[in-house]
């Protein structure tokens, strides 16, 4: 298994926290993949280069929020036998 992970930078920190509180334990597009979001302290080094690097959304991106479905998202399901 390949594990993937990017650094998103924020301007402000009341948006760091909106994010972080939205998306912890998101689960992406019905896929049971789900983010894990972390704190990345200013002074760490990462080892290696960053293989690609995004300033901006690309042209022709189309989120499709229909994909996504907040209620299993937040919802906490108890099987019980009868």
């Amino acid at each position: 298994m390949k594990y993937y992970f990017a650094v998103v930078t924020f301007a402000k920190r009341k948006v760091a926290a909106k994010v972080y509180d939205e998306f912890n334990n998101f689960e992406l597009e019905l896929t049971n993949l789900r983010l894990n979001l972390s704190v990345v302290p200013d002074d760490l080094v990462f080892p290696h280069e960053p293989r690609e690097v995004a300033t901006e959304i690309p042209d022709g991106f189309d989120f499709n929020a229909g994909k996504i479905s907040r209620a299993l998202n937040h919802s906490t399901v108890r099987l019980s036998w009868d």
